[in-house]
């Protein structure tokens, strides 16, 4: 658990220091946060609250991780996944399961990039990252925070 907060906190600290290269919010509320858990009907992972609770959401010249920001739609976690299983419902595919929350748009396959509740880590503070749809057996390459410190690496590298 030290290592994923010391990593989640190089995060913070890289958007800190480099604020040019990103776009974030001013921080969710508890009640913004319980309200899209009931709207979602599931429980936010620990790590990504501590993220929505600091930005709400984050993006950058690439990329993006959407959280809560009803006034920008295209980085809201509700908005996206409604809108995504619209587009499921009418090429008559199945809508994503309840317990992923789809938290960005993998750039090549359309896929959405989740974070899985079924695979949680680091005393279930933390959840690991698969795609939906996926052709493969589920493989987890990243938990939430490592894919965080990716995004912000990325962005303060280029």
């Amino acid at each position: 658990m030290v290592n994923i907060n010391a990593k989640f906190n190089r995060c913070l600290k890289l958007i800190e220091k480099y604020p040019q290269a990103f776009v974030v919010g001013k921080g969710a509320t508890e009640n913004e946060m319980f309200e899209v858990e009931n709207r979602l009907q599931l429980t936010l992972p620990p790590m990504y609250r501590e993220f929505l609770k600091k930005f709400s959401y984050l993006a950058t010249h690439d990329n993006e991780i959407w959280g809560i920001n009803p006034s920008n739609r295209q980085l809201d976690i509700v908005f996206r996944l409604e809108k995504y299983n619209e587009e499921l419902r009418s090429k008559s595919q199945n809508e994503v399961p309840s317990y992923l929350i789809g938290i960005q748009m993998e750039d090549f396959s359309s896929s959405l990039v989740c974070l899985d509740l079924h695979a949680l880590t680091f005393n279930d503070q933390e959840a690991k990252v698969c795609f939906y749809p996926s052709d493969e057996e589920a493989h987890y390459t990243y938990s939430f925070t490592e894919l965080l410190f990716e995004v912000c690496d990325s962005a303060v590298s280029t």
